[in-house]
C-alpha cells in the first residue's frame, strides 16, 4: 500500500476545464438511484456563473431562473450581498454587570444567534470583582476570564470602570443587543 510511481499519478488529464457538465447520483425517496447532470456555466471571460437549474427526478432541466425571474448571481455579487448584512454592535456602560446574569444572557444570545456571530470581544467590569474580566467568542463558541485588575488613580480610589462588549455578525439587531447588554446590569 502507498508504493505508487509518481509518474502514475501525473498527467492524467482526469479534469478537463472545457467541459461543462459532470454527473452525480441522485436518490430518489423511492429508493431508485440515478445519475443527474450539473452544469456549470461560464460568462464571456470564463468566469463561472451561478445559475438556478432545477433537475426533476425524470433527469430534466429545467431553468428555474426563468421560470421565477431570477437573475444569473456571480459569486462576486453574491458576497457583497452577503457584506451588506455585516454588522457592528458596540455596547459601552459604566453600570457593574451581574456575572450570572450575563452568563445567562450570552449563552441565550449565542445559540440562538451563533452562526451569524463572527466575532465577539469584550472587557468587562463584573460586580464584586476588582480584576477586569475579558471575554471572547466566535458563533456559539464563548471563554471569558479574570485579567489585569482595574486601575487606581493617584489617591489609591478606584478609577471608572467602564465595560465595552464589540460584536460583529449578520444580521445584528442594535436595539435587541442593548437591551439584552442591559438586563445584565446589577
Amino acid at each position: 500500500y502507498g508504493h505508487v510511481d509518481i509518474r502514475e499519478l501525473l498527467n492524467v488529464k482526469a479534469f478537463d476545464p472545457k467541459r461543462f457538465t459532470s454527473t452525480w447520483t441522485a436518490q430518489h425517496k423511492d429508493g431508485a438511484s440515478f445519475d443527474r447532470p450539473i452544469l456549470i456555466q461560464r460568462d464571456a471571460q470564463g468566469k463561472i456563473l451561478k445559475k438556478q437549474v432545477r433537475v426533476d427526478f425524470s433527469g430534466r432541466f429545467h431553468d428555474a431562473s426563468a421560470a421565477t425571474a431570477t437573475t444569473t448571481t456571480t459569486k462576486a455579487q453574491q458576497a457583497k450581498r452577503d457584506a451588506q448584512q455585516i454588522r457592528t454592535v458596540s455596547l459601552i456602560t459604566d453600570e457593574a454587570i451581574d456575572f450570572d446574569a450575563f452568563n445567562v444572557w450570552v449563552s441565550q444570545v449565542l445559540q440562538a444567534q451563533g452562526p451569524n456571530i463572527y466575532r465577539l470581544k469584550g472587557i468587562l467590569h463584573m460586580h464584586g470583582y476588582d480584576e477586569q474580566f475579558v471575554c471572547h467568542g466566535v458563533h456559539m463558541i464563548f471563554e471569558g476570564d479574570r485579567a489585569a485588575r482595574w486601575p487606581v488613580d493617584a489617591d489609591g480610589g478606584a478609577q471608572r470602570r467602564r465595560s465595552r462588549l464589540v460584536v460583529i455578525g449578520k444580521e445584528l439587531d442594535q436595539a435587541e443587543w442593548e437591551a439584552g447588554f442591559a438586563s445584565t446590569f446589577h
